[in-house]
């Protein structure tokens, strides 16, 4: 399909290929009379007809606007074939997906047949309905009428879900194939026909549906001589960026007067009506004279009537023209078209919301839809003339087991299937603490500052939400009869936690040193601290410079597991919880470094006791090789640096999977004075790790 232009004569690509087939086609019924519901067309390149066409079929048609344009359309014969559903013969699929294609292609046809002005029936119905990648989806009934909004899942400024039903072609244990509806939605760019003020108002103040309220607040605009502040001007730029409007009242100054264009929004003007000059001409010739004149009396000179003067002007574009246009004189004229940009969380949660529905809803809702489309009615019927029939009907369908994979070796000899025991755990770990996790929790304030980084009840609340991460991913977790204390160190004789809520970090009474030694020395005196392991849970401000020290008091000085965490992370993650997230990522992602500092795995790639294996597989592994992954390394000194010490480090692996380590880190200095060398510095490290 190709059009030629007048001037040029060359063969263009033309992107609305299925109006065109379509206009083709109406055009050729008039010549030659036939039901246009005789052939489907699938938008690319492929018509399929229940009659046959021996001969080429070629149309030529004038663009009935613009007369230098011709449109040409070549329908040639290919090839007859048998409708084939079954997949069950290999060399049948080309045959099979040939099938599918144009069942598929029969049964969506009414929705994507773009009808002339003068069929009445087929406008109001494609007014209704879209087609989008093998989805058909319900247009909101706002997109016709500004007044109603109920129906219209708006989850951001221009940004709707609409509903709608997939389509997929399936195929029984029977062989017989059926068409299989699921349940989609989709997000839309849309704005509903009307001017771009009211809809300015509406997406300020969403109360302004209401026309009695809308027209209030417009008429607050015009008796107060109200404007918009300049903050306001770049948030409303964000709203309406790129949006598609019309306008039959644009002063074209070159052309000197009043035009009709479709322009697009660029921004909001510096400058309003009064404000904005236009140049004027008098006379002719020698005697013209040249003059400004607000563009606020361009307007009223052409009885079109300003009746927001303080208003900014908008500056929108039309090709590489940019013209400056009264606000309330523009009209939106955006066709709705796929968002494919990205959302956010907000939006993510509002769609969530919106278009979650319970099962008799969906189920209700999916049945209203198939029934208005209708694709056996008695216009556009494209079914019927194909011979085929539709039954809108749920039934129950066999599920289909396939045959087992046959697999060979390299020799081209059949490898038996290792039978597989299958185990599901949700967000549970490859191997945890066998111990209860036991937690003290610090929050520490600058020297300078008044009070702690997090108040009490932050405090708690996070604490309570990382427990449920820990427990959440399999780790041993205390009980309490109060749910926010679980697994926190606690000394019953004393009745004292180990929740110390307002620690300097090195100066005072109540420094991390002093609160530290005291949560070490009342777990020491646990009478169950054998069935317990330690872990300090530290919250720090950014700006005080404390992980360094906490990590070498708490590792080197205690020897107690710490988990250091920046208060900016806590009160994201509280910031999430407040606002009913679902994500609870940062709970589990400190939950399982809390779960690996303690001596867990969080994953193990080659051999796990959890893995999905069999026992014997398992028993297997046992009897393997182990292997053990080694690292050495040794810094010496500089020549001339002045520094009379090497350091030796040595980390091994003490599991088979490798997932566990332990190491060794040795500062080897030079022999004092007096002291006979043995000539054995460089090996005593590895004599102590063997």
């Amino acid at each position: 399909m190709e059009y030629f232009n007048g001037k040029e004569q060359k063969s263009q690509c033309n992107p609305e290929r299925s109006t065109l087939f379509w206009n083709h086609l109406r055009h050729e019924a008039k010549k030659n009379p036939f039901d246009i519901e005789e052939y489907v067309f699938d938008e690319k390149d492929t018509v399929y007809s229940v009659n046959r066409h021996e001969k080429e079929l070629i149309s030529s048609m004038v663009d009935p606007v613009k007369g230098n344009i011709k449109y040409i359309m070549r329908l040639t014969y290919r090839n007859t074939f048998r409708l084939n559903f079954s997949r069950e013969d290999p060399t049948k699929d080309e045959e099979a997906n040939r099938s599918y294609k144009f069942l598929k292609v029969v049964m969506t046809q009414k929705v994507r047949y773009s009808p002339d002005v003068t069929e009445k029936v087929q406008m109001e119905f494609a007014k209704n309905f879209v087609y989008d990648r093998n989805t058909i989806l319900c247009v909101p009934e706002s997109f016709h009428d500004p007044n109603r909004f109920e129906n219209s899942l708006q989850i951001a400024t221009r940004i709707e879900a609409w509903f709608g039903i997939y389509i997929g072609v399936k195929e029984l244990s029977n062989g017989d194939p059926v068409l299989n509806f699921a349940i989609n939605e989709k997000l839309f760019m849309n704005a509903p026909k009307m001017s771009l003020l009211d809809y300015l108002l509406l997406v300020i103040d969403p109360g302004t549906s209401n026309d009695d309220v809308r027209n209030e607040k417009k008429r607050e605009l015009k008796e107060g001589n109200l404007t918009i502040t300049v903050y306001s001007r770049k948030r409303i730029d964000q709203y309406l960026g790129n949006i598609k409007l019309k306008c039959s009242e644009v002063w074209d100054d070159s052309v000197k007067r009043m035009a009709e264009r479709h322009l697009t929004y660029i921004e909001l003007s510096d400058k309003n009506s009064h404000e904005m000059m236009v140049e004027s001409r008098v006379g002719r010739g020698k005697d013209v004279k040249t003059f400004h004149v607000p563009l606020f009396k361009i307007y009223e000179k052409n009885n079109k009537h300003i009746e927001f003067p303080m208003l900014p002007l908008v500056n929108v574009k039309s090709g590489s023209k940019i013209y400056c246009v009264p606000i309330e004189h523009l009209e939106l004229h955006e066709k709705p078209q796929r968002f494919k940009g990205w959302i956010d969380f907000a939006m993510q949660e509002k769609f969530i919301q919106a278009c979650t529905r319970k099962p008799h809803n969906y189920k209700t809702k999916t049945i209203e839809m198939l029934q208005n489309l209708d694709f056996t009615a008695e216009e556009l019927n494209f079914v019927q003339k194909f011979s085929l029939s539709a039954d809108l009907k749920m039934i129950t369908c066999t599920g289909k087991v396939l045959k087992e994979p046959k697999l060979v070796n390299r020799d081209n000899k059949q490898v038996e299937m290792t039978p597989i025991i299958r185990g599901f755990k949700e967000k549970t770990l490859n191997v945890v603490p066998e111990k209860e996790l036991c937690c003290a929790l610090f929050v520490l304030r600058d020297d300078y500052d008044q009070y702690p980084c997090l108040d009490e009840n932050e405090a708690y609340s996070f604490y309570d939400a990382l427990i449920n991460g820990c427990e959440a991913r399999g780790i041993k977790i205390g009980t309490h009869e109060n749910p926010r204390a679980r697994s926190i160190l606690y000394n019953a004789s004393e009745n004292k936690y180990g929740f110390y809520k307002d620690v300097t970090l090195k100066n005072g009474a109540r420094c991390f040193e002093a609160a530290a030694n005291n949560a070490k020395n009342m777990f020491d005196e646990l009478p169950d601290k054998e069935n317990k392991i330690l872990i300090f849970i530290v919250v720090c401000d950014q700006k005080l410079d404390a992980y360094g020290f906490i990590k070498h008091y708490c590792d080197v000085t205690l020897g107690v597991a710490s988990q250091f965490i920046r208060v900016v992370t806590v009160k994201k993650a509280l910031r999430e919880l407040q606002q009913e997230k679902t994500s609870r990522k940062i709970f589990f992602n400190l939950a399982l470094k809390v779960n690996a500092k303690l001596g867990g795995v969080n994953q193990e790639l080659n051999y796990s006791v959890n893995a999905e294996t069999s026992p014997e597989e398992k028993e297997q592994r046992k009897n393997m090789p182990l292997t053990m992954y080694v690292g050495i390394d040794v810094t010496h000194p500089t020549a001339g640096s002045g520094i009379d010490y090497s350091i030796a480090s040595i980390v091994a692996s003490i599991n088979p999977g490798g997932t566990l380590y332990r190491n060794q880190i040795i500062v080897q200095q030079e022999w004092n004075p007096g002291e006979i060398p043995t000539g054995k510095e460089k090996t005593d490290i590895l004599e102590k790790n063997s």
